[in-house]
């Protein structure tokens, strides 16, 4: 159940930033900070009480100040358009996009760290070659992924049944424990692999402790020591 805080802007300057409060079976308080939204989301236990939980957003006053100030990464999503000149970002790097007219199927591939080369028939419009983009970061986030599931699985001693890929507005990735199954945010693909492998590490370790808790913690410290700098990373873009 999501329940709004209401800050007195005297105790909280935050730039007009508002309060969103999640009741969740947790033990601890977690922020997060979402500059785009000019939104600060708080998850807290179901059992604690609206006083405590006030002086607890208060202690955490500077945190967020600094929080908020901190320069927003965007994502680089594809705008594909007929023009040689686009950009896609691929795997943390800008690649040119270049577009051939030629008769037999459509399709995408790079050639190398600076362009990737698309080939369609001359009557495809705009949003067909924007179409054939996409679905090619798709399939290329789906094989990154199964390397990484099949490389972490043994590691983990966990078994992953299914995961899928869409775009999600605040969310990293997701993990259903009951089916086993795991979310993934398609931008994924847009950045450096060593976020999507932290990503997927994270999930797949849900399958071993629920809660974002002590216990997690430490096995996000045995198996990605350096994910609290990624995740502090990955906190400064924007979805």
């Amino acid at each position: 159940m999501q329940q709004i805080f209401s800050q007195r802007s005297v105790d909280l300057d935050l730039a007009g930033f508002s309060f969103e409060i999640n009741r969740k079976k947790i033990k601890h308080i977690y922020f997060r900070v979402y500059p785009k939204q000019k939104k600060i989301v708080v998850s807290a236990p179901y059992q604690i009480d609206a006083q405590t939980l006030h002086k607890a957003i208060l202690s955490k006053k500077e945190w967020l100040q600094k929080k908020i100030k901190e320069p927003v990464r965007k994502i680089k999503s594809p705008r594909i358009q007929y023009l040689n000149s686009d950009t896609v970002w691929f795997k943390g790097k800008p690649r040119t996009l270049r577009v051939f007219f030629l008769n037999g199927r459509p399709k995408v591939y790079p050639v190398n760290d600076n362009h990737v080369h698309v080939f369609v028939k001359q009557k495809n419009h705009a949003s067909s070659i924007r179409k054939l983009i996409i679905n090619w970061l798709r399939e290329e986030l789906r094989q990154e992924i199964r390397g990484l599931i099949k490389k972490w699985e043994p590691v983990l001693n966990v078994k992953i049944n299914d995961c899928r890929i869409r775009k999600m507005r605040t969310r990293w990735g997701s993990c259903n424990i009951n089916v086993k199954r795991i979310w993934l945010n398609a931008v994924l693909i847009h950045l450096p692999p060593v976020f999507l492998e932290y990503v997927v590490v994270h999930e797949m370790v849900h399958l071993l402790e629920r809660l974002h808790n002590a216990r997690f913690n430490q096995y996000m410290d045995q198996y990605i020591p350096q994910w609290r700098t990624l995740k502090k990373e990955m906190d400064r873009f924007s979805l």
